[in-house]
């Protein structure tokens, strides 16, 4: 039984550890490995110990969330509370849905929990299983940024209105050099709606850009009007050029990249 618990000490270090790294991923908090390693031998040895402390029924979920928080504080530097609390929060999070989920795949799956080669099936699950919470919570994170700075817009071509969500990008500078028109990067779904599924010729020319992979070429058209809306309000703008993105950005949750010209007008 001796080896036993020693496992099973290796396995809630490792696996506060996977813990602590993977919310400082998150946050972007500054740490390091040996602190980061301290504080999960800290964790273990909680977790031991705590069982066989004799305490009222509760008081253990008061003792866990302060000493989680006193935990979270030892394993990082942080510039703000609020930084702080983010932290708090995501350690918990990833503490409370990888727990649920280890012991749900074991139970269907009909592992034991109590024998020694348990351990290190516990412990490649938590790894797979935080890695994937930490994808998907990374993923809905910045979505929740990027929506900060996503407008509902509406584009007008030969006499159709479409609507769009459109990303005010202070970064797009790209200017169509003939006519010194501003250009509005598009997802190639915005061209296919205004052209009626490709029935109508869209026109346009190729105009070179520069990208982080070196120089490229893509399509843009002249459109009758971009409607960039703030509230109930809009900026409207006659003078634009649409440009077709050769990759896909859509599943960034939005359709267009507003020209930095374009970002804090003034609405009508």
């Amino acid at each position: 039984m001796a080896v036993y618990i020693e496992y099973v000490l290796l396995d809630n270090i490792i696996i506060d550890y996977l813990l602590l790294k993977y919310t400082f991923k998150l946050v972007r908090g500054k740490s390091g490995f040996w602190r980061l390693f301290f504080c999960a031998v800290l964790g273990a040895a909680f977790a031991a110990i705590l069982p066989l402390v004799a305490l009222p029924g509760w008081a253990a979920i008061p003792i866990k969330i302060a000493f989680s928080a006193a935990l979270v504080w030892a394993a990082g530097n942080y510039a703000t509370k609020k930084s702080y609390i983010f932290s708090f929060i995501v350690f918990n999070l990833y503490t409370f849905l990888l727990g649920g989920s280890v012991t749900g795949i074991f139970n269907v799956f009909g592992l034991p929990l109590d024998r020694e080669y348990s351990v290190g099936l516990v412990i490649a699950a938590a790894y797979g299983l935080i890695r994937l919470t930490h994808k998907g919570v990374e993923a809905v994170y910045r979505r929740r940024n990027i929506y900060a700075y996503v407008s509902e817009c509406e584009i007008t071509l030969n006499g159709q209105t479409i609507k769009a969500k459109g990303f005010l990008d202070t970064g797009n500078r790209l200017y169509d050099r003939e006519t010194d028109t501003p250009v509005v990067i598009c997802s190639k779904s915005i061209a296919f709606r205004l052209s009626n599924n490709f029935k109508t010729r869209l026109g346009g020319k190729k105009i070179k850009i520069v990208t982080a992979a070196g120089t490229d070429e893509i399509t843009v058209f002249k459109i009758d009007s971009l409607k960039i809306y703030n509230g109930d309000k809009a900026n409207i703008y006659d003078n634009v050029l649409l440009g077709v993105a050769r990759t896909a950005f859509r599943e960034s949750g939005y359709d267009l990249i507003i020209h930095s010209e374009m970002v804090g007008g003034t609405v009508c």
